[in-house]
């Protein structure tokens, strides 16, 4: 799995083929169906995982939640990558390499 420190602006991340999820309220609950286990989301998070439904970069992420709340751009970063460690760590997200094109 990825460590924090290992996901930066350029990193692609998108969600596992696995996981189902429904949202509820303010958040969502994830379903791993390989294996059987949930996660929660809270709202932020769960703008999280519907833009990483298809593959995308951390850079999109951060602009997508700065746009959305009001956040300094740097704090928006460091939840994010938080957010995406957690996630990984559960192999919710695939978190591939930086982008080099």
């Amino acid at each position: 799995m990825a460590p924090e420190s290992s996901i930066g602006f350029d990193t692609i991340v998108a969600g596992a083929k696995s996981v189902v999820y429904c949202e509820l309220g303010d958040g969502a609950a994830l379903l791993d169906t390989r294996a059987g286990t949930y996660f929660g989301l809270n709202e932020v998070g769960l703008h999280l995982w519907s833009l990483v439904q298809e593959p995308c970069r951390v850079d999109c992420l951060v602009t997508s939640v700065l746009d959305r709340y009001d956040v300094e751009e740097q704090r928006a970063f460091e939840d994010i990558k938080q957010i995406l460690a957690r996630l990984a760590d559960a192999g919710l997200i695939q978190i591939s390499a930086d982008y080099s094109a």
